[in-house]
């Protein structure tokens, strides 16, 4: 068995998975480093630059952007300016009302039948004004119509004396309707005139509190976005990534060499079988 052990020992191929897979690790890591070299190049223009620094591959990598002068004092003048503006907008921030907002305490919406009261006031205040005017006037036209029918020889109470007073009872009707009338309109034009104030104090009382309320808001809102820190682009990082080991395949490669080795072996060991057996034959038969 020690011939035929060395015999198919010698056609077994050596191949050691591991060492291929650390193989294609290695080169792998190589490649990336030498595409990073190849893109992670440094970078200038007239607003600065971009520029690497560290071994590719290592925690101290480091890619670094720098600004022009101009613009470095640009930079810090704008942070300067928004650093500024921020605490304004911070200071400002206490003032914005954190309660929900109500018209409470605002003063009532007028309503249709409001200042009514005011109306017949109004109404009855110009209706007597009016009517302490022309009483006496009538008063007197009457005295001044009852001597002039008197002087015409019409007697009281006769039916001429009668047609003319009842005409002019008929005049002062119809005057007193008339100062009614501007009297009612009088009543209504306050009624009116006082909901609009009312309206207008409601409308003013609720844009006021808007104020209040939205002011220190606006102003906080645009102290944030009046002003924005600028910096200048530059390109992207380069991405390398490092693609992995096929170790899948090396393991296959190493099975298929093992399976190859093995049918080796089995051939070989039957051919020699094979001899022996027809080596034996042949003594044998010498023999007989």
């Amino acid at each position: 068995m020690g011939f035929f052990s060395d015999l198919l020992g010698t056609s077994k191929t050596e191949f050691d998975p591991s060492r291929a897979i650390n193989a294609g690790a290695e080169a792998n890591i190589k490649a990336a480093q030498e595409t990073a070299k190849l893109n992670q190049i440094n970078e200038y223009n007239p607003f600065g630059s971009v520029t690497y620094s560290g071994d590719i591959g290592s925690p101290n990598r480091t890619r670094t952007t720098s600004l022009s002068a101009s613009g470095q004092r640009q930079f810090d003048a704008q942070n300067r300016i928004a650093e500024t503006l921020g605490i304004r907008a911070e200071n400002l921030a206490r003032f914005v009302p954190q309660d929900q907002f109500t018209l409470k305490g605002l003063p009532k919406a007028p309503g249709v039948d409001d200042f009514s009261a005011d109306r017949d006031r109004v109404t009855e205040a110009y209706f007597n004004r009016a009517a302490d005017r022309v009483n006496p006037l009538y008063d007197q036209r009457r005295k001044e119509l009852e001597a002039q029918l008197a002087n015409q020889g019409f007697s009281r109470g006769s039916e001429a004396f009668g047609r003319e007073l009842g005409n002019f009872n008929q005049e002062r009707n119809n005057a007193f309707n008339d100062l009614s009338l501007g009297a009612l309109a009088a009543g209504g034009q306050e009624q009116s005139r006082l909901f609009g104030l009312g309206q207008a104090a409601r409308s003013q009382g609720i844009n006021e509190r808007l104020l209040e309320r939205g002011q220190p808001l606006n102003e906080v809102t645009a102290l944030l976005g009046g002003f924005q820190t600028q910096v200048p682009n530059f390109g992207a990082n380069p991405q390398v990534n490092v693609q992995p080991v096929d170790a899948a395949g090396a393991y296959g490669l190493d099975a298929q060499f093992a399976n190859d080795a093995n049918a080796r072996k089995s051939a070989l060991f039957g051919n020699v079988l094979a001899a022996g057996g027809k080596a034996a034959g042949a003594y044998y038969g010498a023999r007989g």
